[in-house]
């Protein structure tokens, strides 16, 4: 129990920080669906926001904390790193069981939920994706080694499993590192275990059927120039910027050398001890660890190609690629432990590893503390502004345009979703475009709108010949191609912000 609080405590003082960062300009978006979707089993058999995954877990999470804690935004961080916390308790428990090993356990619990990719991933309320799938996927792998040692729970395998893979698609690293296992034992036991391949292949199946049913095919993930060059390119940018990522994507080398290093090298002790002593190795550590670090490069090739190709990308918020694969990393990392018989040698390795994990605490610290400080004041500030534009009272169909010179280029594009998420129930505003200047990545509005013949003065933007126009429940999601900023009259509304976020008390129409 006092390791378990350790694990607990040190994952939830690296996250603390970031409680105070307030909602970033992508988080708007999901907390406005959130707050008013009324059906949030829409989730299940439809998609949002014209995206190319199927997460109808992470959806309806949203919906649920959006009810929940409204517009809260201290509360939807807590979310978040209840999630993080539960995921770092998680795998102690699962590195435990596979090394047979408290401490490299607990260990290892304690790497993963002060590691900058776990931190920096779980703080971005945007990606609660990756925390829900490895939730469900480290549930789902305790249930695997309850079925593979006890014949039993063979139902909980394929619903976290399934969970997992409805919450990302990078959980189905998770199957692959069940059906590595399994091959394994196959191969070295001489013995074939339907019983466990069944529950992950109708998993696998069932997460496949359910996002071709949601109109969501592999194609639309993969996009254009889905060629070998482009997979080559994808999966090596992956590994090229691991060693960064790993320290929080610092830019001083030191985090990167001190850090990324010595993990890297623990992932090889165990396969050391393990040529030497084959049968004293901790093998199923060893083979899901090492699945779960390398399996995510694969499956996420699409989007890395064009997210870590370049420098730009080297930001907190790409993190999210390597959440898994810091799982594995730190499961790799408890059974180097676990491999080490010659006590001398262990208590060398403990403190080693109690080192990089303080190191590791350290700069998730300074990557949460930095997020606080880079969002918290204007997210507190768009609050302000989002509920101030929420409380007029609009004519249907109307454009609300924004002076917002002082104002990033991010907050501006999400103009419309701030002020949406903002909005209660069934006010006016939800039947308005918002603008601030700039084209909008998405317009969230109630689905009587939902009719490009009720938009005369904008036209709905297209998408290889498709119009951007969609109904998601009682919402509708919108692009409309750029209106002109500048016009007046009946239907306009125009409003001044100026640099504290503050609404000119009167707008003109």
């Amino acid at each position: 129990m006092a390791l378990d609080a350790l694990v607990v405590a040190v994952a939830a003082l690296a996250f603390w920080p970031a409680l105070s960062a307030g909602v970033t300009p992508e988080d708007w978006s999901w907390l406005a669906m959130g707050r008013h979707l009324d059906d949030p089993l829409v989730a299940t058999y439809q998609n949002v926001f014209f995206t190319y995954f199927y997460r109808p877990v992470g959806l309806l999470s949203w919906w649920f904390t959006g009810h929940v804690f409204e517009a809260d935004a201290w509360w939807h961080n807590a979310f978040d790193l209840a999630l993080h916390v539960g995921n770092a308790l998680l795998l102690a428990h699962l590195a435990t069981r596979l090394t047979g090993d408290v401490i490299a356990g607990r260990l290892a619990g304690i790497l993963f939920g002060v590691m900058p990719i776990g931190i920096g991933t779980a703080i971005w309320l945007s990606d609660r994706f990756d925390p829900l799938a490895a939730l469900f996927g480290l549930l789902a792998l305790l249930a695997y080694e309850t079925a593979f040692r006890q014949h039993r729970r063979y139902w909980l395998v394929f619903t976290g499993l399934l969970l997992a893979m409805a919450s990302k698609e990078v959980a189905y690293a998770v199957a692959g590192a069940m059906l590595v296992h399994a091959a394994v034992d196959a191969w070295t036991q001489r013995r074939l275990r339907w019983d466990l391949a069944a529950p992950v292949a109708a998993a696998v199946a069932s997460a496949v059927a359910l996002r071709f049913a949601s109109g969501t095919g592999a194609a639309s993930a993969l996009g254009d120039g889905a060629g070998m060059q482009a997979i080559i390119t994808g999966i090596g940018a992956w590994w090229w910027r691991l060693p960064s990522a790993i320290a929080g994507f610092s830019s001083d080398w030191r985090w990167t050398a001190g850090l990324s290093a010595p993990l890297l090298v623990a992932q090889l002790t165990p396969w050391a001890a393990a040529l030497r002593r084959p049968s004293a190795a901790p093998w199923p550590a060893i083979l899901i660890g090492a699945t779960l670090l390398v399996v995510p490069a694969i499956l996420q090739w699409p989007i890395v190609r064009q997210a870590l190709a370049v420098e730009s990308g080297l930001i907190s918020l790409n993190l999210r690629f390597y959440y898994l694969a810091g799982i594995g990393l730190a499961l790799g990392a408890g059974a180097a432990i676990a491999s080490l018989r010659d006590t001398r040698r262990r208590r060398v390795g403990v403190a080693l590893l109690a080192c990089v994990t303080a190191a590791a605490f350290l700069r998730a610290h300074q990557v949460s503390t930095h997020w606080s400080a880079t969002y918290g004041r204007e997210a507190a500030q768009m609050t302000q502004l989002g509920k101030a534009v929420a409380a007029h009272s609009y004519t249907g169909g109307c454009q609300i345009e924004l002076a917002m010179p002082h104002h990033s280029d991010d907050i501006r594009q999400h103009i419309d979703t701030i002020v949406k998420a903002m909005a209660p129930r069934g006010a006016s505003v939800m039947t308005c475009a918002v603008y601030a200047g700039l084209p909008v990545y998405s317009i969230v509005l109630d689905a009587a709108w939902c009719d490009a013949a009720r938009w005369p003065a904008l036209r709905v933007a297209q998408f290889q010949g498709r119009p951007l126009m969609e109904r998601f429940g009682n919402l509708c999601t919108a692009q409309f191609e750029e209106p002109d900023h500048a016009r007046s009259g009946p239907g306009v509304y125009h409003f001044s912000v100026d640099a504290e976020g503050h609404l000119a008390p009167t707008p003109k129409e």
